[in-house]
């Protein structure tokens, strides 16, 4: 984590308490929570400040307000130890589910790469790791997805899918898929090998290249257990596609 002054924590390797000028961090396993100092303007607390987690990891930060933020693996979270004014407002890249505490009087905002989200108290996923394109899954509550010129209101089990040509599809979704990553898992459903292997790089930390023409197009349904190794992956995908794989220079290929 980097704080707004600059100062930089490794949360992997950090003592479960950690004493800051402005707050105290309980660091409990992939779970982070704070208090803090109290003092009036003190606006070292409503910097921003950035927390990232690395490849193969997941991570949870509950907020001042109470709002829960878990972290899929190379995430990054842009938030003040404390909110001001008449809103919450954070960042994310990556994918995150989120658990907004209610406040009637101060929506929560979510800002991404492609628009904002804004909400008073709901549950939802964001993903937002492709520069061409976000999902957005309410799983209750209701939300308000924001571009320069379109809103987009969501109903619990609808799904808003955005794309860089300033696209909107909204459409039902499946929660098992969706939210699996959050036990360490990815389910996907008749998704193409290329949509499949862009996670190995966030999980695992290997970079993937598909030698064959046509390859990345085929279809597969499965699941990915980040929890086993990644051999134990390829292995099943191997017998089920037909497939072969190697890895040279650092780089996994596929044939």
């Amino acid at each position: 984590m980097q704080l707004a002054n600059g100062q930089r924590l490794n949360l992997s390797a950090a003592t479960d308490k950690i004493v800051l000028a402005d707050a105290r961090l309980q660091n409990a396993g992939k779970a982070l929570s704070y208090t803090l100092k109290e003092e009036e303007n003190n606006t070292a607390l409503t910097a921003m400040n950035s927390l990232q987690v690395p490849i193969g990891k997941d991570y949870r930060i509950t907020l001042s307000d109470g709002t829960v933020v878990g972290m899929n693996a190379a995430t990054t979270l842009q938030f003040p130890f404390k909110f001001s004014g008449s809103t919450r407002e954070i960042c994310i890249q990556g994918e995150a589910y989120l658990e907004v505490a209610k406040d009637a009087r101060r929506p929560f905002v979510v800002h991404t790469q492609h628009g904002t989200v804004q909400v008073l108290g709901t549950a939802f996923n964001i993903n937002d790791y492709d520069p061409a394109a976000m999902k957005l899954s309410l799983v209750n509550g209701a939300v308000c997805f924001k571009t320069k010129d379109k809103d987009v209101a969501l109903k619990p089990g609808q799904q808003v899918v955005y794309d860089d040509q300033q696209h909107i599809r909204l459409q039902a979704f499946d929660e098992q898929e969706v939210l699996s990553w959050r036990q360490g898992k990815y389910y996907f459903y008749d998704a193409s090998l290329q949509e499949i292997l862009e996670v190995l790089p966030r999980w695992y930390g290997v970079q993937v290249m598909i030698d064959r023409p046509g390859l990345g197009e085929e279809r597969f349904t499965g699941m990915m257990d980040r929890n086993k190794p990644l051999e134990a992956f390829l292995q099943a995908l191997a017998t089920t596609m037909k497939i072969n794989y190697y890895v040279h220079k650092d780089i996994l290929h596929l044939q």
